[in-house]
């Protein structure tokens, strides 16, 4: 199946625009990380994770919050030191050296 008939993207610490996406109503996941990590750390806009949260919920989405580097932010990582409420987290990868694991939280 064609990658755009099953994804969407929206561009990151854009609010307006996740909720572009959840509007046609066929999202059942926001997946995302607290900060990006991979061009060096773009940390989230004051209310952006808190508003994903809002439009997950409202749109009927899960929020999954992906730990990758940021899980070193202390227990919980980045997502309980922000006091991110996400329907699910997972630091998989850095707990298991890099290779996909099945931990969850």
């Amino acid at each position: 199946m064609p990658l755009d008939l099953t994804t969407r993207a929206a561009t990151w610490n854009d609010l307006a625009s996740v909720e572009e996406q959840l509007r046609h109503g066929d999202v059942a996941a926001v997946l995302t990380e607290p900060a990006l990590t991979n061009i060096g750390i773009v940390l989230p806009e004051d209310g952006f994770v808190s508003g994903l949260r809002e439009l997950a919920t409202r749109y009927g989405a899960l929020l999954m919050i992906g730990e990758t580097h940021t899980f070193s932010a202390g227990w919980g990582g980045a997502t309980t030191a922000w006091g991110c409420s996400p329907t699910s987290s997972s630091s998989a990868s850095p707990s298991a050296a890099g290779c996909r694991s099945a931990r969850t939280g």
